[in-house]
């Protein structure tokens, strides 16, 4: 069975249906298509990303979550009251449709009608037969049916449900009674992480089970537990209770009977979707349908990570341009024909300006991936093969001799949209455009942001080639040495070059460098030090700086675990070990580059924030700094420390699990210290190297 296909001349952001017709919504505005998936209208709208709500009455709502709202209305947008002007909130329930700002509740059941509100931030509406109750950033009110408030509190109150007997009202990790929604009772003695409405009852979903709890104003009662090996992370509740344990790749069908069913996953839990004895799973990956008795997931047509929606007549996915429609009826299957071949599967590609391989093969699109990043391609994009070694290297040469120069076409050639033309220059033209932007000094405000707009995407193609990471590759192109090699090389983390001071330096985001205030200044040794980076590998983040290293040439031996008294404040997402005397630096490089001959900066982990930094010292003189970003520990894994074993050492097994400062004893490596610990692996900082090993199994 084949899905409805509609493809759109751009990405769409919502559909609903309204009787056998469907409307899709995108950033240029919204189409109606028949039950066969034929235009029969279009109209142009300003919103972005829209989402749609389509009224069991006839009415179409077309909703912000933060904007204006419009009804579709005879083929016209037609401005929602006083929410023209913008709403922090817009839901819809059943038929009736809830906007409101800081000051005003729009209501409208076909009867609109406005209500003055005095709520910062809200959050929520619940509807219920005792009122409307709305739920804010520092508070909460249940209004009347003609507006007048009957209740509020100052609570910040994530949800509140109906069960059978009362109210429920959850507050953090904390479940309280909501009598009549006037009376908050004393927090009920359950443990919890989060809780939603099931079957009558408040699923409490911990780290070791699974509780569904009846609640009334006396108290709570347990109807039933189940317990998981695993820390449930999110839960999902319709006519079965869906609870995703991300450590085994697992979700849960768990019955209001406690009946269970155990699945396999393929990647992460993203959206869960009912319907009618029926569930639609999306994954960071793929797109499944479960059925009620079955032991396995039955997979749905998909290109690549669509999003899920429920109509009336079944599951829909968006994917980009491409919407699918999952109902009843059978279909032939599309064979769609592309001018473009697609890429090789593995092969390393450049496609719109993005770097990658090709991991999947889709009907109307592949995915592309690079440093755990994954990127949605339309079949027949235009591509070119990634640069081999060989140019690679030929063309490092020449940026580092400031050599390029080939011709660029100037910013007024390229119009508005000169970042997407710019994707499609050969590397020679980016590379000459990165050296004038770096070296030359003499571009325009516009050729200087579309360079900032193309760098990454030329570092890591030249990283890609050369075996090395982007931040390596901008430091040996800033020194004009490629490749760039340290006198003396730390396992595990990457060389950015040197700088020299005379002993005074300060440590800060550099946009406060020239700011006594906001910055740590330390006497170190004078002379040259060396920079370091320890690189940080997240599949969400990407290839990160997990840790600043500066070290003087006396100072590799020295364990820099000596907290500084204060840390820095980070704005800029960057932040560096400067000499007292180097010039502000330029916050717009986020990679690690040496400013100068006299200090670093580097991007600041995951970004902006507060910093702590370490020293290490040899005879009285401080001759290592640390500045760690990500896992802020006081182990400095720079340096092989011996760790030796006594009566509270543990010989090493993967079945066991070890907490940080463990000391372990290892068959082939000897003795190790724990200096990083998740739920699956520690990192042991033995004699020679830190290694990073299982555990846990």
């Amino acid at each position: 069975m084949s899905p409805l296909t509609y493809i759109a001349p751009h990405d769409l952001s919502d559909v609903a249906q309204q009787g056998d017709q469907l409307w899709v919504a995108h950033d240029h505005g919204v189409t109606l298509l028949d039950s066969d998936g034929e235009v029969l209208r279009s109209i142009a709208t300003p919103l972005r990303r829209p989402q749609l709500h389509a009224f069991s009455d006839g009415r179409t709502a077309l909703l912000q979550s933060y904007g204006p709202c419009f009804w579709i209305r005879n083929g016209q947008l037609e401005p929602i009251e006083v929410l023209a002007k913008g709403a922090r909130l817009s839901v819809a329930e059943t038929n009736t449709l809830f906007a409101c700002t800081d000051k005003s509740l729009l209501v409208d059941d076909g009867a609109s009608r406005t209500f003055s509100v005095d709520l910062s931030r809200p959050h929520a509406v619940v509807t219920t037969p005792d009122g409307i109750l709305l739920l804010a950033r520092y508070g909460w009110a249940l209004l009347s049916e003609d507006g007048a408030i009957r209740n509020q509190g100052k609570l910040k109150l994530a949800r509140v449900f109906r069960t059978k007997e009362t109210y429920v009202a959850v507050e953090g990790t904390t479940l309280r009674p909501f009598a009549a929604l006037r009376s908050l009772g004393a927090p009920l003695p359950v443990e919890f992480n989060d809780a939603i409405p099931f079957a009558g009852g408040a699923l409490c979903i911990a780290d070791d089970a699974i509780r569904l709890v009846d609640v009334d104003e006396e108290g709570l009662r347990l109807r039933w537990r189940i317990d998981v090996e695993s820390a449930a992370k999110r839960c999902w509740a319709g006519d079965f209770a869906v609870i995703e344990l991300p450590e085994f790749r697992q979700c849960l069908f768990v019955s209001p009977q406690s009946d269970v069913t155990r699945v396999t996953l393929d990647s992460r839990l993203r959206q869960v979707c009912f319907r009618e004895g029926e569930v639609a799973l999306g994954t960071e990956r793929s797109l499944h349908r479960w059925r009620p008795g079955a032991d396995t997931l039955e997979p749905l047509e998909y290109d690549a990570a669509p999003s899920l929606r429920v109509l009336p007549s079944g599951f829909a996915s968006l994917e980009g341009e491409v919407l699918r429609v999952f109902d009843a009826r059978d279909r032939p299957p599309l064979e769609p024909t592309f001018a473009v071949a697609d890429p090789e599967l593995g092969a390393p590609v450049v496609v719109g300006g993005f770097l990658g391989t090709r991991i999947t093969t889709g009907r109307y699109a592949y995915m592309l991936e690079h440093n755990g990043r994954r990127f949605r391609i339309r079949r027949g994009t235009p591509f070119r093969p990634a640069l081999d070694q060989e140019t690679a290297s030929a063309l490092m040469t020449r940026l580092c001799a400031r050599e390029c120069d080939a011709s660029i076409p100037t910013p007024p050639d390229l119009g508005p949209d000169r970042s997407a033309i710019a994707r499609g220059w050969p590397p020679e033209v980016m590379a000459t455009l990165q050296q004038r932007a770096w070296f030359d000094g003499d571009l325009s405000d516009a050729e200087r942001i579309l360079a900032l707009q193309m760098r990454e995407g030329l570092l890591s193609e030249l990283a890609l080639a050369l075996r090395t990471s982007p931040r390596c590759v901008l430091a040996a192109i800033r020194a004009g040495a490629y490749p760039l090699t340290p006198a003396r090389a730390i396992p595990k983390y990457e060389y950015l070059g040197s700088f020299q001071t005379k002993g005074n330096v300060c440590i800060a985001d550099p946009c406060y460098a020239a700011r006594p205030r906001f910055r740590l200044e330390l006497k170190v040794a004078p002379g040259e030090w060396f920079v370091f980076v320890r690189p940080w590998v997240d599949p969400t983040w990407g290839n990160r700086n997990g840790e600043l290293i500066v070290v003087h040439e006396r100072g590799y031996a020295i364990a820099a675990t000596t907290a500084v008294d204060g840390f820095i404040g980070v704005d800029s997402g960057t932040a560096g070990v400067f000499d007292v005397a180097c010039e502000v630096p330029d916050a717009t490089e986020a990679m690690g580059v040496t400013i100068d001959g006299r200090g670093v900066f580097v991007s600041s982990g995951l970004g902006d924030g507060g910093y702590a930094p370490y020293v290490g010292r040899e005879s009285g003189a401080i001759v290592k700094i640390r500045l760690p970003f990500i896992d802020p520990l006081r182990d400095d894994r720079s340096v092989a420390v011996e760790a030796q074993p006594d009566e509270t050492s543990e010989p090493y097994s993967p079945r066991k699990t070890f907490a940080v400062a463990t000391v372990i004893v290892h068959k082939k490596f000897g003795s190790g210290r724990v200096i990083a610990a998740t739920k699956e692996r520690i990192e042991v900082a033995f004699s020679d190297e830190t290694r990073t090993l299982v555990h846990g199994r």
